[in-house]
């Protein structure tokens, strides 16, 4: 039952093959195997096995082979290069994050969150699920206000249009800022 569904999934571009191939294998296995029942089926699924194994691509891949894709025409040789930015001296402060809090009804979804991100640090946000890490995100980038706290910019701020020095990331997009306590 469930190989049927996965077959005919793709009923509009498949049908013309799986069907004639189901009746063909519906009248000849029950006469190669002396008894009748849904064998078909365990042939799908092996076939299905076969493909995954040997086109793990998919079967496309096999008819690009033959039909190479047009080649794009290069029209980016005579673009003018980007000028290039200052980069901030290792170590200084691009983003502060001071106690940033947010509070949906009587949830605390994010509790006092505070970290300092440096020019040349990596850094990771880590946990398990639900435990604030796409809230603390939305916070600094002002996609979320903030309940409390403070989101602020260092170095980087002249790179977000209307971002100064010390104020929110999200400065731009919102006004006034998103520092609150």
């Amino acid at each position: 039952m469930f190989l049927d569904r996965v077959f005919r999934i793709h009923a509009r571009s498949g049908l013309c093959i799986e069907q004639p191939v189901e009746d063909q294998l519906q009248v000849l296995l029950p006469k190669l195997i002396g008894t009748s029942g849904n064998f078909e089926m365990i042939v799908f699924g092996l076939v299905l096995i076969a493909v995954l194994k040997y086109a793990p691509d998919g079967l496309w891949s096999f008819v690009t082979k033959w039909l190479p894709a047009p080649r794009r025409a290069r029209d980016w040789q005579g673009a003018v290069k980007l000028p290039a930015r200052d980069k901030p001296q290792r170590g200084e402060l691009l983003l502060e994050v001071d106690a940033v809090r947010k509070v949906f009804g009587g949830l605390v979804a994010v509790n006092d969150v505070s970290f300092a991100i440096r020019a040349g640090d990596i850094v990771g946000l880590i946990g398990p699920n639900g435990a604030g890490k796409s809230t603390t995100f939305n916070l600094v980038t002002g996609v979320l206000s903030l309940t409390r706290g403070a989101a602020r910019c260092g170095f980087a701020a002249s790179r977000w249009a209307g971002c100064r020095r010390g104020r929110s990331p999200s400065a731009a997009c919102r006004a006034p800022s998103s520092t609150s306590r």
